[in-house]
């Protein structure tokens, strides 16, 4: 009779080899049927999530619009950018890549990125088992991927592109490197950690002083050393990958961006301001308009590059503040998955002699550091917690001591590495690259390539940029011909074409309301009417913005817009007008009241842009709430607050005057 008590099981004695091996491999199986039922639950769970999703609204409306905006304009027009401008560096080339090539944004299909978001979701759990095994015991595997597969944090991003399964998934594979490189740190491992810090700069630059602080630490003793080479090759290999995103970025921009370009630098601005999260109706998207109230930095976006010497400047003036914010979302941070950031802690404590535990600790102390001294989102600590979920596997008792040293435990160890995942990650690379050589083609040398809609439509960009509007706008029509008439479903390229022959041509309004960009997509036509405004050609996006007003009269938003845009030119006489226009036609419009008020301030007529705020607030909360931005409505309540005290303390100072002078 087999026994399938602990002790019978594990027990090697040499009378009972029979039974030993039939009671060894029962926990072994039952420990495997018990992982892979609890990794099918939760990628049924992810896949159900996934596929309630409706097609196109549901999918873009839970989408970042910068995630899935760079993906459709790479898929669509073949440069990596917003779909009204030119090539961006605001994210990094990885995610977008994949989804450009999961995703048909023509098709009006159910999306697949949900469904692939919902694989890599589910694949965090066999990874932090994977890790928890290696560094601790199969049943603390077990347990770490229990925890990753259920926790519903993982899988709370998993609708719309959003990018944290992906780098979940990344920072799952950096922290199974480290966790290995630093118990035998060969060569191998060496440059299979590199490589995948430098596969997730390509994604996201989270990691950007990584290196560094392995380095650090292994100088302080916290980790071994694995000798000068191998240090150096740590310190240089991973940014070795990102040759391809900093030449197309010098090509493009003509300078070096190593990283994503200020994709942080507004949270970063909004943090020296106080703020601590980005969550909706918090005042972080309207804080940018509070450092200088002039028409150019309060009704225009702030450029990057100037808000980040101006977050320096607000930490130089008020570093208490500062520090004070970051202690909050420091605690805000860690308040965010109590219970599992509890479990990792105990865990961490119970087994702090294993160096891969003090390993992973200086992983998650890094992430946390490098976050704080931004605002925050909640799905910013989604990528870390498959990390805490493996610390937290520390806590179980090691019952089967004997079957992580069995056999069977080390040939699992042997044959379950990061590097099995290297035929994963090497084409990732490689489509990386080959979207970056792409788009370095498309746009250097377009006129010299084979006849397609999009060489055309780049071709006739380099022939305006030349002076020759002819052959531009010859080029366009031959493109618009090609791609046939569309349903009110325009592509970013007909889009794209439909606007560059508009203003080449400047045809009358009859002519531009019959396109259906100008007709049925008046947004896309707006964005970029924006993106010409942000980047100093006003005068074609005035000229937008006069044919979006031909083909939508009286149309509040397009009023404004091109209030802004007057205003910019100097022309404040008819930016007035168009912004008590704009008022008179949507009295609660938030945006004409804040830009009419500011150029009332500019002007030196403090009391009317005080009666004009007044009364925009009065219309906002009581006719239209729902339909104003919360972020300029309170800044709004903010410039109200403000101009009274101003006022209050000027007729105090002015009785105060009075009264010495009576006394005199």
């Amino acid at each position: 009779m087999v026994s399938f008590s602990l002790r019978g099981i594990l027990t090697d004695s040499p009378g009972s080899r029979r039974k030993s091996s039939w009671g060894f491999m029962t926990p072994v199986l039952i420990l495997a049927t018990l992982a892979a039922g609890v990794f099918l639950a939760g990628l049924a769970w992810r896949l159900s999530v996934a596929w309630r999703m409706d097609p196109a609204e549901s999918f873009i409306a839970s989408s970042r619009d910068d995630y899935f905006e760079f993906a459709r304009s790479m898929s669509e027009i073949g440069v990596m950018g917003w779909s009204e401008g030119g090539a961006s560096a605001f994210r990094g080339i990885g995610y977008p890549a994949l989804i450009s090539i999961v995703e048909d944004f023509q098709s009006d299909r159910r999306p697949w990125t949900p469904v692939l978001q919902a694989i890599l979701g589910a694949a965090e759990a066999p990874l932090a088992a994977a890790i928890a095994m290696d560094l601790f015991s199969p049943e603390a595997g077990f347990a770490a991927g229990a925890m990753a597969a259920l926790h519903t944090g993982v899988g709370r991003s998993i609708p719309g592109c959003q990018i944290e399964t992906l780098f979940g998934c990344l920072v799952c594979l950096i922290a199974w490197a480290l966790v290995r490189w630093c118990r035998a740190p060969s060569w191998r491992g060496t440059l299979l950690l590199s490589f995948f810090i430098g596969i997730s700069l390509l994604c996201r630059a989270v990691f950007f002083a990584f290196p560094a602080v392995l380095i650090l630490a292994v100088i302080a003793g916290a980790l071994p050393s694995p000798g000068r080479g191998k240090l150096w090759t740590l310190i240089i290999a991973p940014y070795l990958l990102l040759a391809p995103w900093l030449l197309r970025n010098a090509v493009q921009f003509g300078r070096i961006i190593p990283f994503e370009d200020h994709a942080a630098t507004r949270n970063f601005y909004a943090a020296t301001r106080g703020v601590i999260n980005n969550t909706v109706g918090a005042p972080y998207q309207d804080v940018l308009a509070l450092e200088q109230p002039s028409p150019k930095n309060v009704l225009s976006a702030t450029p990057e590059a100037q808000m980040f010497f101006v977050a320096l400047r607000n930490i130089r003036s008020q570093p208490g503040t500062y520090l004070i914010s970051c202690l909050r979302r420091l605690i805000h941070l860690l308040s965010l998955h109590p219970l599992l950031l509890f479990l990792a802690i105990a865990g961490a404590v119970r087994r702090r002699a294993a160096i891969g535990t003090r390993a992973l600790a200086i992983l998650c102390g890094y992430y946390a550091a490098v976050l704080v001294p931004m605002t925050l989102e909640v799905r910013y600590m989604e990528p870390m917690l498959p990390i805490l979920a493996v610390l937290s596997g520390g806590l179980v008792p090691e019952n089967l001591a004997r079957l992580a040293s069995s056999r069977i435990a080390q040939g699992m160890r042997r044959s379950l590495t990061p590097a099995a995942l290297l035929v994963l990650l090497l084409p990732f690379y490689l489509l990386c690259v080959e979207r970056l050589g792409a788009e370095l083609v498309l746009t250097s040398l377009p006129c010299r390539l084979p006849r397609s809609v999009k060489a055309d439509y780049h071709c006739g960009q380099e022939l305006l940029r030349r002076g020759d509007r002819e052959a531009a706008s010859s080029r366009w029509r031959q493109a618009l011909a090609a791609l046939g008439e569309s349903a009110p479903g325009a592509s970013y390229l007909q889009a794209r074409l439909e606007i560059s022959l508009a203003l080449a041509d400047r045809p009358g309004p009859a002519v531009i309301c019959r396109g259906n960009t100008f007709r049925f997509h008046s947004q896309e036509v707006q964005k970029t009417a924006i993106w010409f405004q942000d980047h100093g050609r006003l005068s074609d996006a005035l000229w937008l913005y006069d044919a979006l007003l031909a083909c939508h009269p009286d149309d509040p938003r397009y009023l404004t817009d091109r209030a802004v845009a007057r205003a910019l030119n100097g022309s404040n006489d008819l930016a007035r007008l168009d912004f008590l226009r704009a008022l008179e036609v949507a009295p609660g419009d938030a945006s004409a009241g804040q830009g009419l008020g500011v150029l009332l301030e500019q002007e030196g007529r403090p009391r009317e842009a005080l009666a004009i705020y007044e009364r925009v607030l009065e219309s906002s909360h009581a006719v239209a709430a729902t339909q104003s931005p919360q972020g300029i409505l309170l800044l709004l309540s903010s410039s109200v607050k403000k101009m009274r005290g101003g006022n209050i303390a000027k007729r105090a100072r002015r009785r105060e005057d009075a009264r010495s002078k009576v006394s005199d």
